[in-house]
């Protein structure tokens, strides 16, 4: 990996690779001289130089510090082995990546979703937005999966642009999309549907020269507040709720509740009659 120009035999590790010593490696090396314990690093993210003074490159090593001692067990010395692992280290961090995500929208799927909002940061209340797509199988049906991939991408662009840093989206499946924001009431939590439906509502959707409309349902149920339910049960309640925006005439917010008598009407679970 490193230019075979630099002269390594007889010289400080400080001098053959100057820029590590502001990493912390020589750190570590003088705490093996100073405990005589072995120091084994796994994909350690460290910047080198192909050549002397040249541009730094981010590499991922397997490094271990392993003490020379002698007969009274003083450290003499220290191996060094270092292995690089970039190219395994990026298809695993890749290989992750997919796992966790969509792969049209690049927005977190269902698993991802629901492990990223398992642990509550407060007490809240925290808002669930459930949102779907209104007449997204015409424009499938009638332009064809392209067009509707398109849309999709289109669509989880125009709601991520309108997240906050800390907010959890996700795309669930299908055209249906969820977003957590925490410390969020309902009345900001209805404000921030309301921004969302107009984002999606400005989209300038065209395809093969027809402008289609795109507009969108959103149902909120807010939770972590005593007496509400966890995620789970916000998820199943603000998928309702969106069931009953549809309902109601399409593009509008609906906002639920564990006392919806609407939600919890016989029949009705979970955002679908049965």
């Amino acid at each position: 990996m490193l230019s075979t120009c630099r002269t390594i035999i007889g010289h400080s590790l400080s001098e053959v690779l100057p820029e590590v010593v502001p990493q912390g490696f020589l750190e570590k090396l003088d705490r093996v001289y100073q405990t005589g314990e072995p120091f084994i690093g796994r994909a350690m993210p460290i910047q080198l130089q192909r050549v002397a003074n040249g541009e730094l490159e981010q590499r991922f090593i397997d490094l271990i510090y392993q003490p020379i001692l002698d007969e009274s067990g003083n450290v003499t010395g220290i191996f060094v082995q270092g292995n690089d692992v970039t190219e395994a280290y990026q298809l695993a961090q890749e290989v992750s990546y997919q796992a966790a995500h969509d792969s049209l929208t690049g927005l977190s799927n269902r698993r991802d979703f629901a492990e990223k909002t398992d642990n509550l940061p407060s007490a809240g209340p925290h808002a669930l937005l459930y949102m779907d797509i209104d007449h997204f199988k015409i424009v499938n049906d009638r332009c064809g999966h392209a067009a509707g991939d398109q849309l999709l991408k289109e669509v989880a662009s125009a709601i991520a642009h309108q997240c906050q840093s800390d907010d959890v989206l996700a795309r669930l499946g299908g055209d249906e999309f969820a977003l957590v924001r925490w410390n969020c009431g309902r009345e900001d939590s209805a404000a921030l549907a309301e921004s969302l439906r107009r984002a999606v509502k400005d989209i300038d959707f065209v395809w093969k020269s027809r402008r289609y409309g795109v507009t969108l349902s959103v149902g909120i149920a807010c939770f972590g507040e005593a007496g509400a339910g966890a995620t789970e049960q916000a998820l199943g309640l603000a998928d309702a709720a969106c069931f009953l925006a549809k309902e109601k005439g399409r593009n509008r917010t609906q906002i639920s509740s564990t006392t919806d008598e609407e939600v919890n009407r016989p029949g009705f679970a979970g955002g679908r009659f049965f």
